[in-house]
């Protein structure tokens, strides 16, 4: 199936040609919707209100919740941190979407997500063993939520696309190396600069990204290698990629494990809120 190009990142492409960014996008905002349906505050959002929803918490996710390393890509912490990830998601995936292929791209912007998702638990981890040593803690482990891994992810992949684009690629397809370094790089800037930013998910969401894009780049076919080699190499990747994730997320539950009795305590507070 053929997608339309898009010519540059800040042309609109046709729906079809993004179904499954516009997918994506629809998601984050029914599941935004839905916490303001139950009395979610919309602009600043109560603690307890964005983990019931579902967000990133190390003391739950590293104590049986690893759910959350996915529903958090979904959750956002307010309407401003909504409209600027789902901003981004549209320039960002509306082109990867077209440049990877639909299935690749969706096995990218999971993988990154969760590489997301796993690094901000991992370094979150130290602020929640220190609550078992101390009742008031110097530091609390953040709470997180949002796309934002994901599309640092998108962000690092289209960077190795303008490095090294498809040799099938029309030139005014192309994306401006320049640009996206220099887009990647304030964004990078900001989250050293502003507090309660999620440096970890972005930079294990671009990580993975980066990887990925290169592995695509590595293994396209330009008509040299026969097509079942290259896909071999493709998924053979992914498989390692989605392996290594699994090890990391089996090494937090071993670091959570001592934390059984803390989590259980904000589990119970959860449900008195809910009750």
């Amino acid at each position: 199936s053929q997608m339309t190009e898009p010519t540059a990142l800040n042309r609109t492409p046709p729906l079809n040609a993004w179904a499954l960014t516009a997918g994506l996008i629809v998601a984050s905002l029914l599941v935004f919707g839905y916490g303001v349906l139950i009395g979610v505050n919309p602009f600043s959002p109560a603690n307890l209100d964005i983990l019931k929803l579902g967000a990133n918490f190390a003391p739950l996710t590293a104590t049986g919740d690893l759910w959350r390393l996915f529903s958090s890509m979904f959750i956002h912490i307010g309407v401003l941190h909504l409209l600027v990830n789902m901003w981004a998601l549209y320039i960002f995936g509306s082109y990867a979407e077209f440049y990877f292929g639909r299935k690749f791209y969706a096995v990218m912007y999971l993988l990154c997500g969760l590489m997301g998702s796993i690094a901000t638990t991992w370094w979150n981890l130290p602020a929640a063993e220190a609550m078992l040593r101390s009742d008031l803690p110097q530091q609390l482990p953040a709470i997180s939520a949002g796309a934002s891994g994901a599309i640092m992810g998108l962000g690092g992949a289209l960077l190795i696309a303008a490095w090294r684009p498809r040799a099938d690629l029309p030139v005014g397809a192309r994306l401006n190396l320049r640009m996206l370094i220099t887009l990647m790089l304030i964004n990078l800037a900001i989250g050293l600069l502003i507090p309660n930013i999620d440096n970890a998910a972005h930079m294990g969401g671009a990580a993975t990204g980066i990887l990925l894009a290169w592995l695509f780049s590595f293994s396209h076919h330009t008509g040299r290698t026969p097509q079942p080699a290259y896909l071999v190499i493709r998924w053979t990747g992914i498989l390692l990629m989605a392996a290594v994730l699994y090890y990391l997320v089996q090494h937090i539950k071993q670091r959570g494990a001592p934390l059984a009795d803390i989590g259980a305590q904000i589990r119970q507070e959860l449900q008195d809120v809910g009750d």
